[in-house]
């Protein structure tokens, strides 16, 4: 009885967290399309053309690229790896914060 509680709470810990990681990239989405057309005052749609097609291209090689370093490198490269990008993500929005 203790197990499946256990398993329970992990689960539905598991199910919340998720929830909360698509909740927030479906508005960090949407406020992004929104602050790209914002920050263009002419050719509109040719900013959030270009905004759609990075996202998706993004998208697509995120899940394709750390799936073949795994295979070669292992999970502790992969690792490594989203740390690299994720502190280079954080170093370019804290350059540029001004345009934010």
């Amino acid at each position: 009885l203790y197990i499946f509680r256990f398993v329970l709470f992990i689960f539905l810990l598991l199910f919340l967290l998720i929830f909360l990681f698509c909740v927030g990239m479906f508005t960090v989405h949407t406020v992004s399309t929104g602050l790209a057309n914002s920050m263009q005052e002419s050719q509109k749609s040719l900013t959030s053309g270009m905004y759609l097609s990075f996202y998706y291209l993004g998208g697509a090689l995120g899940s394709f690229l750390p799936s073949i370093i795994y295979e070669k490198f292992g999970w502790n490269v992969v690792i490594y790896m989203f740390c690299i990008i994720l502190l280079i993500t954080f170093i370019l929005v804290i350059s540029k914060r001004k345009l934010f």
